[in-house]
């Protein structure tokens, strides 16, 4: 499973394109490529072995766009996108691919604690609850 993601101050509601090329850059490493990479560091060995899943989590955001974050929305788009060609290019060899985004994960990313999301907050998971699902998943066959 990877999972990666950092959220940065809102943009200028009225510029989708005024953030920096640094802001960009960084965040098309962590919420792209470190998937690309870990997927990389796995995939020879479900290839040999003949069996493996890759999780890719993403946020809801890789589905739907984000207002305020451009760079953000477009990155999350790639990162499910990345997760979407694995499954067709692996499928019949050896893994499969999935993406998550379909509740929020009480972190830093959300603004949210553990605690808060133990059983307050309607469709927010702690993370153990989060990796839970996902482990059930899997072994139910998909999601």
């Amino acid at each position: 499973m990877s999972n990666a993601g950092f959220g940065a101050e809102a943009l200028d509601l009225d510029d989708a394109l005024s953030a920096p090329d640094a802001r960009w850059q960084r965040m098309w490493d962590v919420h792209v490529m470190a998937h690309a990479r870990a997927c990389r560091a796995v995939l020879p060995g479900m290839l040999a072995r003949g069996t493996g899943c890759l999780v890719n989590v993403a946020s809801a955001a890789g589905l739907l766009s984000q207002v305020g974050d451009t760079p953000y929305s477009v990155t999350k788009h790639a990162a499910v996108g990345l997760a979407e060609s694995l499954a067709i290019t692996y499928a019949d060899r050896a893994s499969r691919s999935r993406w998550r985004a379909r509740k929020y994960v009480a972190t830093a990313i959300t603004g949210l604690d553990e605690a808060t999301a133990a059983g307050s907050l309607p469709g927010v998971l702690t993370v153990e609850q989060a990796a839970t699902a996902i482990a059930d998943g899997i072994e139910a066959g998909g999601f």
